[in-house]
């Protein structure tokens, strides 16, 4: 049987703890709210595996980045998922590097998770187990607001992981710390 990742997500909303970045927030609330939208267009085709949409709101988030380095952020984040769709898993590592790099210089605490997540799932993809690990691992220790759906994923991440090792035990109790949060989630699937 084959296994893969899964990838949830859910943008959380959040007060940063950084002015400047608050302030620069408020000024640009519309472009802010407009890319998070397209980001979320892009989740949720990418969950249906519906590639030709996803390149449709990458286009649309095209713009962005001439507004802004903050920005840029959405776009990486909408190409990894663009890239992993198509299968080009290393490009696809490579635009979730570049996101990191400005979701750390920005504090954007909420998207860390995700980015961190997105490397981790696609290190799984090219069964770079213990990469793969490593990023999974650091999105629950590092992202301290990480949603329900990016905590599910993350678990049923390590849950593969730890079944192509072998051991079902862990395997196990991953599979099951995702079932218990789709659980309190009110999420069948």
């Amino acid at each position: 049987a084959t296994y893969h990742p899964i990838l949830l997500f859910g943008l959380v909303s959040q007060d940063l703890g950084q002015v400047t970045i608050q302030e620069f927030k408020n000024k640009n609330r519309e472009d802010v709210e407009g890319v998070q939208a397209i980001l979320e267009k892009i989740r949720f085709q990418y969950s249906q595996n519906n590639i030709d949409s996803v390149e449709h709101h990458l286009i649309e988030l095209q713009c962005w980045p001439t507004k802004g380095e903050y920005f840029s952020i959405y776009y990486f984040l909408g190409k990894e998922y663009y890239e992993s769709l198509k299968g080009n898993y290393q490009t696809a590592i490579e635009y979730s590097f570049k996101a990191l790099s400005l979701v750390e210089k920005y504090g954007e605490r909420a998207l860390l998770s995700e980015v961190l997540n997105c490397l981790g799932a696609n290190f799984l993809l090219l069964e770079e187990l213990e990469s793969a690990q490593q990023y999974f691992n650091l999105a629950l220790k590092k992202g301290d607001l990480v949603s329900d759906q990016t905590k599910i994923s993350i678990f049923n991440n390590l849950g593969i992981i730890y079944k192509k090792k072998e051991i079902i035990d862990s395997a196990l109790y991953y599979y099951n710390e995702a079932y218990d949060l789709i659980q309190i989630e009110g999420n069948p699937t």
